[in-house]
Order: structure tokens, then C-alpha cells, then sequence
């Protein structure tokens, strides 16, 4: 997964939908902090199994919605 320009393409991006893209990790996530203008992030349907992406949406400012169904799941495996 490619993110780390993100920022830089789309810096008004309000809403990304990421469902079913095999997110797992923070690092998948982390340059999201970077896009200012997010407010609603949709990650249904992945397999994140690093209890730290929390931290990433404490560190975005306009964050107002986040789609974890289905998430938490794996953090426990």
C-alpha cells in the first residue's frame, strides 16, 4: 500500500474508504496524520492487528468518523 504521498496528492481529501484493502499495521495508516482536511476514514473489513492505528486518529485534528467493524478481532489473536 502506497500512502506516503497521499498527503501531497490530495490535501483536501475529506473522506477515504479503505474497506477490504488488507490494512494491518500502523505503518499502513500512519501518513494519514498528514492529510489535514480527513474527517471520515471507512477501514471496515481489514486486518489490523496493531493496537497502535488508535494513536494515528488521536493525532488527526478534523477526524470526526472512523469505520472499524470488524476490527478489533485480531488484536486478541
Amino acid at each position: 500500500m502506497c500512502l506516503l504521498t497521499l498527503s501531497a496528492c490530495l490535501p483536501t481529501l475529506h473522506n477515504l474508504q479503505m474497506t477490504h484493502c488488507k490494512v494491518k499495521t500502523v505503518e499502513d495508516l500512519e501518513h494519514l496524520i498528514e492529510c489535514e482536511e480527513l474527517s471520515v476514514v471507512d477501514l471496515a473489513h481489514n486486518k489490523l492487528s496493531d493496537p497502535a492505528i488508535i494513536d494515528v486518529f488521536e493525532k488527526m485534528k478534523n477526524l470526526v468518523s472512523s469505520d472499524l467493524f470488524f476490527k478489533y478481532l485480531f488484536f486478541c489473536m
